[in-house]
């Protein structure tokens, strides 16, 4: 789908409307996930931020469980890595870090806003 985000980019940018895309660890990775949305970010009309999937986000140090999926029930360590890798990867294929950080449904956890810091 991201080889067409353009074509909802131009709705947007019909509509005046600059989108922030949360991106995972495989989209900010691989070119077909990051190259198209770099070049929208690096136009100006769109900005970046994470999200984080833990099954798909390394390190791969937790057991794979429902619980597990969701980022804020995982230690504050593992967490923190785990987003501190999410943003490496963001800021080496996008360019640019990011200032946003969807956590989804029991996402936010105890300790996900001292990792965020």
């Amino acid at each position: 789908h991201l080889r067409s985000v353009e074509r909802l980019q131009a709705v947007f940018d019909g509509a005046g409307v600059r989108p922030v895309y949360v991106v995972d660890h495989p989209v900010a990775t691989q070119p077909d996930g990051h190259e198209p949305l770099r070049a929208i970010a690096d136009s100006g009309r769109a900005e970046i931020g994470a999200h984080l999937h833990p099954w798909v986000s390394p390190p791969f140090d937790e057991e794979l469980t429902r619980a597990n999926s969701y980022p804020g029930n995982l230690p504050a360590a593992l967490e923190r890595e785990k987003l501190a890798r999410l943003t490496d990867a963001i800021e080496r294929h996008l360019g640019r870090r990011p200032r946003a950080c969807k956590a989804g449904r029991y996402g936010f956890g105890p300790h996900t806003a001292e990792s965020l810091a």
